[in-house]
């Protein structure tokens, strides 16, 4: 676990085998790099880990610039038995894994700037490290929540899910979709009423599980246990 302590203390992350606690951020900035002088410590931090112990994660290292600011430059990996292989970043700004399934594939998502218009978050698929697929500009309002063993994606609508804070937020709430991702084709998880619907997991038989969210009053969301499958 991530777990940010007061001041410039930073976080770790342990991994536990057995009775043997192995600190990965200190294993990992040996090859990376620890702190800038800053006073900020590298971090690494993980993601997913599959049934094989693969873990992925980023490491983040701290960088102090020309004016005295601190920045941090991320290192996407994935670690396994003792050493890690870093992920090909491509031609993106950035980008950060989030799951990793027994295979090896990796699923994170993939910032790229648009010089009209906001930025864009993309889904993204590694293979052996390797970048090799990265969903269309009609996917840029997911996030990818987990992959299973036949590669299938979770993709979550970054609709909001936060405490209502206005009308809006409200609203947006009830717009939530889901789909899944496999291929480099979607297929949607449609509620009978067309209600939002709010994936929170998927088993390798890519049977999913979530809430289905509709209005229950004035400002009050009513979330619906589902099961989704075939």
């Amino acid at each position: 676990a991530n777990v940010f302590a007061p001041g410039s203390v930073g976080s770790t992350t342990m991994l536990r085998k057995g009775t043997v606690d192995t600190d990965l951020s200190v294993l990992l900035a040996k090859s990376l790099g620890n702190s800038s002088g800053s006073g900020f410590k590298s971090m690494f931090f993980a993601r997913g880990m599959n049934n094989a112990g693969a873990i992925v994660g980023t490491f983040d290292r701290p960088v102090t610039l020309s004016d005295g600011a601190v920045s941090s430059v991320g290192t996407p990996l994935v670690f396994s038995n003792g050493t890690y292989t870093t992920l090909e970043v491509g031609p993106y700004q950035s980008l950060y894994p989030i799951d990793i399934n027994d295979a090896g594939t990796v699923v994170g998502t993939v910032f790229r700037k648009n010089t009209v218009g906001p930025n864009q978050s993309l889904p993204a698929l590694w293979v052996n490290q390797q970048l090799t697929t990265v969903g269309d500009v009609s996917l840029s309002r997911h996030k990818p929540l987990s992959i299973n063993n036949a590669g299938q994606v979770l993709l979550v609508g970054d609709n909001g899910t936060s405490l209502t804070v206005s009308p809006y937020d409200f609203e947006r709430q009830l717009r939530s979709s889901s789909m899944v991702w496999a291929n480099n084709s979607v297929t949607p998880l449609v509620s009978p009423n067309n209600d939002g619907v709010q994936a929170t997991a998927m088993n390798d038989q890519g049977t999913v599980v979530g809430c289905i969210l509709s209005a229950a009053g004035p400002q009050t969301v009513d979330a619906r246990p589902f099961i989704w499958k075939n």
